[in-house]
């Protein structure tokens, strides 16, 4: 009994580690990608995340005051080995009803659902 519970114990403490690893790999992108944006107006950086019960995905959609996409990243896996990548299949296109009808027929992974509920909630008229 005594070391199944140590063994519980050395797990939660990789588990808390590893968390935190992942916190500070986030953390540090987004804050190099505000950085090399933070000096050019216009710009705009928007985050969607998409989870289901095992696994979550985070778009980062940075846009000009044209709602042109500058640059997309995508973090999805499972473990801490997941970076962010680049999205290319967004770059360069404009926020449109055109690109959200096209993610809407592709909604059946999580990466196509986190993209379509960007595109809906940018298009979203401001009241």
């Amino acid at each position: 009994m005594q070391g199944l519970i140590i063994i519980a114990t050395l797990i939660i403490a990789c588990q808390v580690f590893l968390s935190l690893y992942q916190i500070r790999y986030y953390n540090r992108f987004m804050r190099n990608l505000v950085n090399r944006f933070d000096n050019c107006s216009g710009y705009t950086l928007n985050t969607e995340i998409e989870k289901n019960w095992y696994s979550s995905v985070v778009l980062v959609v940075i846009t000009d005051s044209h709602d042109l996409i500058i640059e997309a990243y995508v973090y999805s896996g499972l473990t801490i080995f997941s970076r962010f990548k680049a999205y290319e299949s967004l770059k360069g296109k404009t926020i449109s009803q055109d690109l959200k009808e096209e993610f809407d027929h592709k909604k059946s992974s999580l990466k196509q659902r986190v993209v379509y509920s960007f595109l809906i909630k940018k298009m979203k008229p401001i009241t």
